[in-house]
């Protein structure tokens, strides 16, 4: 199974397609970010995606009107995203993070400076009642 999704993974072509023809922005991420920034405060976006997706994942956050200040996607040959976007999260200085995945949240969480909030479908105002 690993080595079939490795493959689909670098089919660029099909990539574009599910981002252009059927991937959807979760409204209420996007509502947090709104919220988030219209209080002052900086949006960065650090994403297990690989960085030679940074042209369509642009195209596409601008396309679904997601603010953000920074985009870090993944550097080619990264083993453990999880750590990566922990350090990467560290030299940002970010003080909250969101993510879907438990693992990469437990691993978040075990820096110092920056708190790592699993996602799971709240609501924007249960998200920012824990970050306020």
């Amino acid at each position: 199974m690993q080595i079939i999704w490795h493959y689909l993974f670098e089919m660029k072509w099909l990539w574009r397609l599910y981002n252009q023809r059927f991937r959807r922005a979760d409204e209420k991420i996007c509502e947090i970010m709104v919220e988030v920034k219209s209080r002052g405060h900086k949006i960065i976006i650090v994403s297990g995606n690989p960085e030679w997706r940074r042209p369509e994942i642009e195209e596409w956050l601008e396309r679904k009107n997601v603010p953000y200040d920074k985009l870090f996607l993944a550097p080619a040959g990264t083993a453990n995203v999880a750590s990566w976007k922990r350090d990467t999260l560290e030299k940002e200085n970010c003080l909250y993070f969101l993510d879907d995945v438990a693992d990469v949240v437990v691993c978040i969480n075990r820096a110092e400076k920056c708190r790592a909030i699993w996602y799971r479908g709240q609501s924007a105002k249960e998200i920012l009642n824990m970050i306020t």
